[in-house]
């Protein structure tokens, strides 16, 4: 294993850009960010980490806009290299947790939806979550995954969804992805599949942004 990388999960267009056709710049992950939040990294909890490189999926990143298509590869990875506020290694720092690919396999499965939303009436600061049993999304040839008991409102996409969730376990299953203009309390995500599983394998190796 390369003792320098660590991989970051989220949602392809909180990598990518279909409009520009471009990965974005920037990347920054802040672990325990709800613990003291502020956009200083030498004032958080642990520091910040910056991405060496961002994968993505041709299924995603293929689209020019956030269609149908879209919606069924809106996964992606984020590669960090050392970082914090002592140059360490992310995951041997703030610990981390599995892929799951299928973590979800039928209607019905418990699902943990967490995110920062940061549009009304959040404000981006607090880690919330949503629990319940997922559905298939009917409106979209039910191809993704639903919540529809989740009330978290934009800034909380690629926030995990996690399959076999208790206090201090569980597996990455899918992300925050989407919501419906006129369903305040629906939540939805890709299906984790083989697709999702060349993506990550290829965050392991990658030395710049890749497109699978």
């Amino acid at each position: 294993a390369d003792v320098s990388r660590s991989v970051v999960l989220t949602a392809g267009h909180c990598l990518y850009d279909n409009a520009t056709q471009a990965f974005v710049t920037n990347f920054l992950f802040y672990p325990d960010y709800d613990s003291n939040p502020n956009q200083d990294c030498a004032l958080t909890t642990y520091g910040c980490w910056t991405a060496t490189a961002l994968i993505g999926h041709y299924g995603f990143t293929s689209q020019t806009g956030f269609t149908n298509q879209a919606t069924n590869y809106d996964w992606g990875f984020a590669v960090m290299g050392l970082g914090g506020k002592n140059s360490t290694q992310l995951d041997a720092t703030v610990g981390a947790f599995p892929l799951a690919v299928p973590g979800f396999t039928a209607a019905g499965d418990q699902a943990y939806a967490f995110g920062y939303p940061a549009a009304s009436p959040y404000a981006g600061a607090d880690l919330t979550y949503c629990s319940g049993a997922i559905a298939q999304d009917s409106g979209n040839g039910n191809s993704t995954w639903g919540l529809t008991t989740c009330t978290m409102t934009g800034g909380a996409s690629g926030g995990p969804w996690m399959s076999g969730f208790s206090t201090d376990r569980g597996s990455l299953s899918s992300v925050n992805s989407y919501k419906y203009t006129a369903a305040a309390n629906g939540m939805y995500g890709p299906k984790f599949n083989a697709n999702t599983t060349n993506t990550f394998n290829a965050a392991l190796t990658a030395s710049a942004n890749t497109r699978v």
